[in-house]
């Protein structure tokens, strides 16, 4: 039965491939970028052995990637479009205690607005939502879902490949006790495959 249902997907899959393969609006992106989380009252969040991350300043940058599938989907006139992105995505910050690793299932949906006589540029605006997979041993997750803003900008190099940055920010629901603002910023690149 199981197997069934995983055929039955990726039937599902390919053929949604193939329906929207003459308008290459289906792509593969990935970026690197960093990391870093603050919360507002002081006190970061309280771990596992009963200490806790103090103060604003002890906080440092950690790396980050996501990498993801994207779609297009285009308003009436095509310098407008709806971006959205399914993605895999890393996050964390670092105090003077511990280096928290966060791993995130993120899903953005971006109105893209594109630019410039040639429509080279573009600016983005918009929001997700992210749900944690996992996370350090240090620190004890109670919520998973968190909400998220993003703001991108960037440059079509072809119809096939574009490169931009993006910066995401929100709050990281971890638990109703710690109120954490998170935020990164990435460098991407995206192949339009469909």
């Amino acid at each position: 039965m199981r197997k069934t249902k995983q055929i039955s997907a990726l039937i599902i899959l390919f053929s949604s491939f193939y329906t929207y393969s003459q308008d290459k609006t289906f792509g593969l992106k990935f970026g690197y970028g960093i990391s870093n989380a603050y919360a507002p009252n002081g006190e970061l969040i309280f771990y596992t052995d009963g200490s806790a991350g103090q103060g604003n300043d002890s906080f440092t940058y950690t790396s980050a990637f996501q990498i993801g599938l994207s779609k297009e989907f285009y308003f009436r006139n095509d310098q407008n479009y709806l971006l959205v992105n399914a993605q895999y995505a890393t996050n964390g910050y670092e105090d003077n205690i511990y280096t928290v690793d966060l791993d995130y299932i993120e899903l953005d949906a971006t109105i893209i607005n594109e630019l410039g006589r040639d429509k080279k540029f573009f600016l983005g605006i918009g929001g997700g939502i992210s749900y944690l997979l996992n996370h350090s041993e240090e620190i004890d997750a109670k919520n998973k879902l968190d909400v998220r803003s993003n703001a991108m900008v960037g440059y079509k190099l072809s119809d096939n490949l574009k490169i931009y940055f993006q910066g995401k920010a929100g709050w990281i629901g971890l638990s109703k006790e710690n109120k954490i603002k998170s935020y990164m910023l990435s460098f991407n690149t995206e192949f339009m495959l469909f």
